[in-house]
């Protein structure tokens, strides 16, 4: 019966997280700790895939409708799918708690950018210009590298970091 309740739970998130153009993972990774599973060996792995599957799904759906921006989203795509690997080393080093804590921090901290977000122009036509792509580019290294650490795809953080650097237009970034 567990794995029932999980399968629809998760289903549900997958599809939810689909829909907004991210992976799962970032949302999959305490729901499955709230069933007891341990993080560093069955969590991460599980969000991992799952997180694969929406995010390519999401990705078809948005590329169909013309809402990728391609020269933005293939470099940072490639960045963090570089220095992931990263992450996942240094994680042999940290406790599952720490993991967990970090994790939680993340979380209260994204939670807290959606509720206040900075304030922007939305009177101008978004531009992305170049130096935004390359801040993007040195962003998307630090954020490949703490994903990996965290085990859950790069969309969750880099879609508020884009915000932040005012990319107005929600693109999808293939998480």
């Amino acid at each position: 019966m567990l794995y029932v309740i999980l399968t629809l739970v998760l289903f549900a998130l997958s599809f939810v997280a689909g829909m907004m153009g991210l992976g799962v993972a970032f949302i999959a990774t305490p729901v499955l700790g709230l069933f007891g599973f341990e993080l560093k060996h069955v969590i991460m792995p599980w969000s991992l895939w799952l997180n694969g599957l929406t995010a390519i799904s999401g990705a078809i759906v948005f590329a169909q409708k013309k809402m990728v921006d391609w020269r933005t989203a293939i470099p940072l795509l490639l960045i963090t799918t570089i220095v992931a690997p990263i992450g996942v080393w240094l994680l042999q080093f940290a406790s599952t708690t720490l993991v967990w804590w970090i994790y939680v921090g993340v979380l209260i901290f994204l939670a807290y950018r959606m509720a206040f977000p900075p304030k922007q122009d939305d009177s101008v036509a978004p531009q992305i210009t170049d130096q935004t792509r390359v801040k993007g580019g040195f962003l998307s290294g630090a954020i490949g590298i703490f994903a990996g650490f965290l085990g859950v795809g790069p969309g969750f953080l880099m879609m508020p970091t884009l915000v932040l650097l005012a990319v107005q237009r929600a693109y999808l970034l293939l998480s």
